[in-house]
């Protein structure tokens, strides 16, 4: 569902009646409409419904951080779907392919976070991975020292 300015509240209460799982495309890194027709309320009944709720960007070459403007931090939830830099598509078919797998909330965020064949970055921890590849080896070029 792609958020505009405008966006119905009450949309959302068919969302809940009619699926299992729904993937919102917000504006920039995060941003939720929160004051006068705030869809927060609303998100958040998703979440209570043990509806899943993917949180993506509209941005093209993006990624999702609900915590970098205050329109998007009216909206955080643990139980909320982080997308990280996956497209709205791979989103799409990913959190369809859950769904299929598994009712349980918990354990669809679990897959939907979970990094596979390159759908969404991992990012890496404290100090970088441990495994990482030297780039120049990647594209022939020399050695690092």
């Amino acid at each position: 569902m792609k958020l505009h300015p405008g966006t119905k509240p009450p949309l959302f209460d068919f969302l809940k009646t009619h699926y299992k799982g729904v993937v919102i495309e917000v504006f920039g890194l995060g941003g939720v409409p929160a004051s006068g027709r705030s869809v927060v309320p609303k998100i958040k009944e998703l979440i209570e419904a043990d509806i899943a709720v993917a949180v993506t960007t509209q941005c093209l070459e993006e990624d999702t951080d609900l915590s970098v403007y205050e329109v998007g931090r009216f909206a955080e939830d643990p139980s909320l779907i982080g997308t990280g830099d996956m497209t709205t598509e791979a989103t799409v078919a990913k959190l369809m392919w859950a769904l299929g797998r598994t009712a349980d909330p918990g354990e669809v965020k679990r897959l939907m976070e979970t990094p596979m064949a390159g759908d969404r970055t991992e990012q890496p921890p404290e100090g970088g991975f441990a495994d990482e590849p030297d780039i120049a080896s990647f594209i022939g070029g020399p050695k690092k020292t």
